[in-house]
């Protein structure tokens, strides 16, 4: 059965993304051919959007942790030569659904990272933007059903909480801040 989790450990005080992410991935239950069942860390991980900025930190972290890590990125902000050599690179989009099926057939956890990011782009290309960010999520999502999958994570960015009007921290608590263009004006 698939999971879905959200937060982060209580103990975690600080901004570092990657370790949050990472904690998510702290174990699957397996059972045994006796029944028994046992905590392990998942051995294949998928994580779109690894060869960008954020993606990439997450993938060397799991690679230290010894797990076989798959990258989805379709190299349009990410770039290539991020993606550790120990990983396996696919060039291809979310949205693609040959590709994504294929995947999530070989993978126990998928971490989505892949993301139209720009908020100036959101606005100014608001359906190209909805099709990667919606329907790229629908996708993996749609083929995480019924596949080996276990765990999926979703990764968002601190956009969605616009910037702190005084330059304090913005926090997961901060309050969420709508955009006015997007809002319809009839």
């Amino acid at each position: 059965m698939l999971s879905f989790e959200t937060g982060r450990p209580e103990s975690c005080r600080c901004l570092d993304q990657t370790y949050c992410l990472f904690y998510l991935f702290r174990g699957i239950q397996r059972e045994d051919r006796k029944g028994d069942v046992r905590t392990t860390m998942a051995g294949r991980i998928l994580v779109t959007g690894g060869a960008g900025f954020i993606g990439h930190h997450l993938v060397k972290a799991l690679l230290e942790r010894g797990n076989h890590v798959v990258v989805l990125d379709d190299l349009s902000m990410g770039r290539a030569d991020n993606v550790p050599a120990s990983a396996e690179l696919v060039i291809g989009d979310v949205r693609d659904p040959v590709i994504v099926a294929r995947l999530c057939q070989s993978v126990e956890v998928v971490c989505h990272l892949a993301a139209k990011v720009s908020i100036r782009a959101s606005i100014d290309n608001f359906y190209d933007d909805a099709d990667v960010n919606l329907m790229g999520t629908l996708n993996l999502l749609r083929h995480c059903h019924g596949s080996p999958v276990r765990k999926f994570c979703l990764a968002s960015s601190m956009a969605v909480y616009a910037d702190s009007p005084d330059g304090r921290l913005v926090t997961e608590g901060h309050a969420l801040v709508r955009c006015r263009r997007m809002v319809s004006r009839n």
